[in-house]
């Protein structure tokens, strides 16, 4: 049995907002803590390597344009490989909902709250960036 992450923030801006700042490079890096390299496009990789640790390199699996970007870890450190990153964005009145989920953890992972605090930190630096 496998487990998902689940946090949840509303935020400032549009749906559409959100999605560019989630899919352009040159956004990414404003409010991603590191380096930023690849794509955001179907079967394309960026990766993301933290000023506070460790690389990962996502591949997009689905976009739906200014709603919900699918992406699976293709490399990271641990069991992070094969996990899926699903942020799903929604209007709410004159604010938008980021919901992410990242799938595939076992419940004994020693990663887990160490990765659970992390998503939560992305997401403030993500609302700091859309909200400004």
């Amino acid at each position: 049995m496998t487990i998902s992450l689940q946090h949840s923030i509303n935020v400032k801006a549009s749906p559409a907002e959100v999605y560019q700042a989630l899919t352009n490079l040159d956004q990414i890096a404003r409010w991603h803590c590191g380096q930023v390299n690849g794509e955001v496009a179907i079967g394309q990789t960026l990766t993301l390597e933290s000023d506070e640790g460790p690389t990962f390199t996502w591949t997009t699996r689905e976009l739906i344009p200014n709603s919900k970007i699918v992406q699976e870890c293709t490399q990271g450190p641990g069991s992070s490989t094969g996990k899926a990153l699903t942020f799903q964005l929604r209007a709410s009145g004159q604010q938008s909902s980021i919901e992410l989920s990242h799938d595939g953890w076992d419940p004994a992972d020693p990663h887990l709250p160490r990765c659970n605090t992390h998503w939560g930190h992305v997401l403030h630096r993500l609302k700091a960036y859309v909200d400004q």
